[in-house]
């Protein structure tokens, strides 16, 4: 930018050639994430639900389960 306002680009130009490459690098990132997402949803397709530890639907992670055991 410095070398361009000394070449007399005014400040009103620069914004705009600040605003272009704002505007390109947006649509460049919005291209690059639609497909990575389609990449994704080709790769991976729907994940089902996966199933739940059997101790954790008791209301625990079951760490406790031995300690009776150990009690004794």
């Amino acid at each position: 930018m410095t070398a361009a306002a000394a070449l007399g680009v005014t400040r009103s130009q620069l914004q705009q050639a600040i605003d272009v490459a704002n505007n390109v690098q947006t649509n460049a990132a919005g291209i690059h994430l639609r497909a990575a997402q389609r990449t994704l949803d080709e790769l991976v397709p729907a994940l089902t639900a996966v199933p739940a530890d059997p101790r954790e639907q008791q209301g625990g992670c079951g760490c406790g389960e031995n300690v009776e055991a150990l009690k004794t």
